[in-house]
């Protein structure tokens, strides 16, 4: 028998077919082991990356929600930046427990756990300063701390983000390495297998139950990374640039609305998707897809299968599979919410630059306003001691802002000696936060004692949860001080010329009457007895004596008339002015019969006014017609009435339309020039000698004032030869 034949060479073969095939099945197994655990690896990078970006997102979130609060003030925001901090905490630990293999990224840890500790201190400190203007010094270091945390926060994930892409690149390299060993491992399983028959039936059921445990195993690998890829929303793709072939994962169709699947994995069944408007850029770079080593990232919109308009962001690397084939995979992000939160903070950063436009702008204006209204703003925060004072409150002292210590105390040797007292009683009444302080006044003595100013203090009490202070405002009133003793100066000149015009009053309305009088009864007797005694030069003496006399009697009649129009009681009535109209006719009959005069009238309204006024002015500017008409050409008048709306009238602008009652009075009379239309209205102003037609020229004035009694304007219009137009208006409201 021959040495293969005997049962030892079979016990040997045999032996060694164990041995060979445990060799093999040892190999097989750790392989499988090692591919499991390249897999869990590149796993557990992505899930790292994944939490990384989500524990940066949530930072930037807190950031958004801070300067909102600072925005709006909202106390629901202040409880969202509280919820921010404690997940914020929470993610850093997982993400500690997630590094705990890594001694690099778990220091980056602990330093991102400090700077996030060091955020977490300015925001509070920037809560402190929400009361103080935006370039105090103190709000300007809390925004430059949080400018360099947020840095250091910035540059600790982006190092991490850099060691993790590190790994995912070395990992996906080692899983390549293990993925080509794996055919290997499979041909000398099956060049053992077709040589050790007996054997192989062994080892092909102990692969078939290790590679049943591994496929399970992958399953879960699988299933985990689409739960990650639906949890993070992004999606992974393949591209075989040597056989054109695309690979998409299942969450890709997800992301475009689709059950996995759904179509055929070729990019013209997803650029269909792109949005018009980007599609043209997106195809552009589709054809780098075979030349490129690196795409991205890019943006660009997709249009949903149910319509709705997505933001997607991708990028891709060029890696090679078993097969020596170069391969591109690509991640894409929906990075929807991202795109809006990022254009909603880029709105409200807008907002905020208008409205510190706005307040820059206000504030301006505000220094402006404080100068030209001669005042300044305080505020004095009384639990605290603090003190903000406008620039004009140390112009109005004389005192240099910059040496100035910004105590109220340093203003007291600025007081006028004789009210020192006077002021700290009211200083004391502001310690003890008193919330009715009246306002007060005092006299101060610029710092270079150049002059006294007189100042007045007024005083609003805020109230807030943490603090009680003062907003005061400082006004120099030396100017309204000795304009009030000037107009108490001129009251006191007004009062005794009115008293000495009631004396003329007095003398015009009986001593000079009683006198005229018995001159007129006088010059009655010697026309009825001596007239014709008198000489021809006597009778001319006489003559002019008869007309001066009359003609005082007609300026004293006037004058009382005007003095009356002036101090009579304002009592207005509901009248008829057309009743009114024709006792002023009844008046002036004997001259209007005279000159045979033609009046025409139009239905004038009742009005709330003063009836005799009313009447006297009808009497004046009836009788004026009448008495300035041409020679032997009847007088013709007419009156004319309506309601209008004006924002004007004549040089007057009025500061809103206004509600008025039209009344004209025009003659064909001779007229006068345009030139004198104010001054027709002046005190004894006449436009004709005495001797050609009679008058003081105290009518129009009577007149004016009547209107101006009534809260109405007169105005008079003019030509030489053709006649006058008198335009009274008289208000709605007239009382």
């Amino acid at each position: 028998m021959k040495f293969y034949e005997k049962p030892l060479f079979l016990k040997i073969v045999f032996i060694i077919s164990i041995a060979i095939i445990l060799f093999v099945s040892a190999v097989s197994f750790r392989h499988i082991n090692n591919l499991n655990k390249s897999n869990d690896i590149v796993e557990h990078s992505y899930v790292v990356y994944a939490n990384i970006q989500k524990l940066y997102s949530e930072i930037k979130d807190l950031e958004i929600d801070r300067r909102n609060y600072f925005i709006t003030r909202d106390k629901n925001i202040l409880i969202q930046i509280q919820s921010d901090v404690s997940t914020v905490n929470n993610d850093i630990n997982a993400l500690e427990k997630l590094m705990n293999d890594n001694p690099k990224q778990i220091k980056n840890v602990k330093l991102l756990r400090g700077y996030f500790k060091e955020k977490i201190t300015v925001v509070e400190e920037g809560l402190k300063y929400l009361n103080l203007k935006r370039d105090n010094p103190l709000v300007v270091e809390n925004i430059k701390k949080g400018s360099l945390v947020m840095e250091k926060i910035t540059f600790t994930i982006n190092k991490m983000v850099e060691i993790e892409n590190n790994l995912l690149e070395k990992r996906l390299d080692d899983n390549q390495q293990v993925n080509r060993f794996t055919p290997i491992v499979n041909y000398v399983t099956l060049f053992v297998t077709l040589f050790i028959l007996i054997f192989a039936i062994i080892k092909i059921s102990k692969d078939i139950n290790s590679l049943r445990d591994s496929n399970s195993e992958l399953k879960l690998a699988i299933e985990s990374s689409d739960m990650a890829e639906q949890i993070g929303d992004f999606g992974i793709w393949q591209y075989n640039i040597d056989k054109d072939e695309f690979n998409y994962s299942d969450n890709i169709y997800r992301m475009l609305g689709y059950e996995p699947n759904s179509f055929d994995a070729v990019i013209e069944n997803y650029t269909n998707h792109i949005h018009p408007d980007d599609l043209d850029r997106m195809l552009e770079i589709a054809k780098q897809l075979k030349t490129a080593e690196i795409l991205g990232p890019n943006s660009y919109r997709v249009i949903r299968k149910d319509g709705d308009v997505r933001y997607f962001r991708g990028i891709s690397k060029v890696v090679k599979n078993l097969s020596g084939e170069r391969v591109m995979i690509g991640i894409t992000s929906d990075v929807t919410e991202e795109y809006y939160n990022q254009l909603q903070l880029e709105h409200k950063n807008i907002e905020l630059e208008e409205k510190n436009k706005i307040l820059f702008i206000a504030n301006e204006t505000s220094k402006e306003a404080e100068k030209i209204g001669n005042y300044g703003f305080w505020k004095w925060n009384v639990d605290k001691n603090e003190f903000e004072f406008s620039d004009n409150i140390f112009r109005m002292f004389g005192i240099d802002k910059e040496r100035f210590n910004p105590l109220v105390d340093s203003f007291i040797p600025s007081v006028h000696p004789e009210d020192k007292e006077f002021v700290m009683q009211y200083l004391e009444k502001f310690r003890n936060k008193e919330k009715n302080v009246a306002p007060y006044q005092h006299r101060i003595i610029k710092a270079d004692n150049s002059e006294v100013k007189y100042i007045r203090i007024s005083s609003k009490p805020i109230e807030s949860q943490d603090d009680f202070y003062y907003l005061m405002i400082t006004q120099d009133i030396t100017e309204e001080i000795n304009n009030s003793a000037e107009i108490l100066q001129k009251n006191r000149e007004l009062e005794a010329s009115n008293k000495e015009l009631q004396a003329f009053n007095y003398v015009a309305s009986h001593d000079l009457q009683e006198p005229l009088r018995k001159i007129e009864t006088f010059i009655s007797r010697l026309e009825a007895r001596d007239y014709q005694n008198l000489t021809e030069t006597g009778q001319q003496y006489f003559e002019r004596i008869k007309v001066a006399a009359g003609r005082m009697r007609l300026l004293i009649k006037d004058l009382l008339q005007f003095s009356r129009t002036n101090k009579s009681e304002k009592v207005f009535e509901m009248a008829d002015l057309n009743e009114i109209l024709e006792a002023a006719k009844h008046e002036i009959a004997e001259s209007i019969s005279d000159k045979s005069a033609i009046i025409k009238s139009e239905h004038l309204p009742t009005l709330k006014v003063i009836p005799f006024q009313i009447q006297q002015m009808f009497i004046n500017l009836l009788g004026n017609s009448v008495k300035y008409s041409k020679a032997n050409v009847p007088p013709e008048i007419q009156i004319d009435y309506r309601k209008i709306s004006l924002q004007q009238i004549g040089q007057l602008v009025l500061p809103a339309k206004k509600d008025f009652h039209k009344f004209t009075f025009s003659d064909n009379g001779i007229g006068f020039s345009e030139e004198y239309s104010q001054r027709i209205f002046e005190l004894f102003s006449r436009l004709h000698n005495k001797d050609e037609i009679a008058g003081t020229g105290i009518g129009l004035a009577i007149c004016k004032k009547i209107v101006e009694n009534h809260k109405g304007y007169i105005l008079a219009k003019g030509k030489p030869g053709e006649g006058a137009v008198f335009e009274i208006y008289l208000p709605e409201d007239i009382a």
